[in-house]
């Protein structure tokens, strides 16, 4: 999959993360794209690795969309989990018990505003996580 990454939004208060437009929230900035099935990440996500060791241990909101070729939704996925490592051009976090992978991308790990979001497919309710990061993944057909 080719993945692109795109800023969260939202504002202070209850952040609009359950839109049925777009159920990850409004997105803003440059796509960045990633490529996927190298062996080694490359320069610039291992050089983000050691730019994000400070997000160890935090609360980090994640939003993931998968589109089509055509820009449809395949799926969405929400969670809230603390970053387990980050090291080797990825941000390891926990989701309910199992590890997920991200890119270590620093410009897609932003400070979340305070606040309370709503997980959109759980109705879960995550009141000030310390950083958010909302990510676009092109499917490979």
């Amino acid at each position: 999959m080719g993945t692109t990454r795109r800023g969260p939004g939202g504002s202070r208060g209850e952040h609009p993360l359950t839109s049925p437009e777009n159920p990850l929230g409004p997105s803003a900035g440059l796509p960045t794209p990633v490529r996927t099935g190298t062996p080694t990440p490359p320069r610039r996500l291992l050089r983000g690795a050691e730019q994000l060791g400070h997000l160890v241990g935090a609360r980090l909101l994640v939003g993931i969309t998968v589109r089509n070729a055509d820009g449809s939704v395949r799926s969405a996925e929400q969670f809230c989990g603390r970053v387990l490592e980050v090291g080797d051009g990825v941000v390891v976090v926990d989701r309910g018990g199992q590890p997920a992978v991200l890119p270590a991308d620093p410009p897609a790990y932003e400070v979340a505003r305070p606040g309370r979001y709503v997980l959109a497919a759980t109705g879960e309710n995550v009141l000030d996580p310390d950083y958010v990061t909302v990510w676009d993944v092109l499917a490979q057909e």
